[in-house]
């Protein structure tokens, strides 16, 4: 309602409860949805992960078994590592210096040596020797 009198101008107005009590309740479905939309995220992202992760370590299972299948055969940078060990290099800094490989390379090779059973990885004082084994 609006009424004018002279100088005065009064509005009434007036809010049905009804119209705002529709709107808390339709706001509160919303919440709802939105909550279980997002937590359905979240749990499709875990399981995507977890499932990834686990794709991911039975394919390093499976390299790991296809490098033992591998014959014992050396190749030239094995055996370049292996002659600089037997020349008295004992260090992983020792044997990049003496055979002028990469370090990834070098450590990579040493690590085959150990595990075929060449060398053997000693550990003194902090510090990683490299010793022939005796056969």
């Amino acid at each position: 309602n609006i009424t004018f009198y002279t100088n005065k101008v009064t509005i009434l107005y007036a809010f049905s409860t009804a119209l705002i009590q529709k709107s808390n309740e339709s706001n509160i479905e919303l919440y709802l949805i939105g909550g279980l939309v997002g937590s359905d995220a979240i749990l499709a992202s875990l399981i995507f992960l977890v499932l990834r992760r686990n794709k991911t370590r039975e394919e390093v299972d499976d390299q790991s078994i296809n490098v033992d299948i591998v014959p014992n055969i050396l190749d030239e940078r094995d055996t370049i590592v292996l002659e600089a060990i037997k020349m008295g290099t004992n260090t992983l800094a020792d044997i990049i210096r003496q055979t002028g490989l990469p370090k990834s390379t070098a450590y990579r090779r040493v690590k085959k040596l150990v595990k075929l059973g060449y060398i053997e990885e000693v550990r003194e004082e902090g510090k990683i020797r490299y010793v022939l084994k005796k056969k």
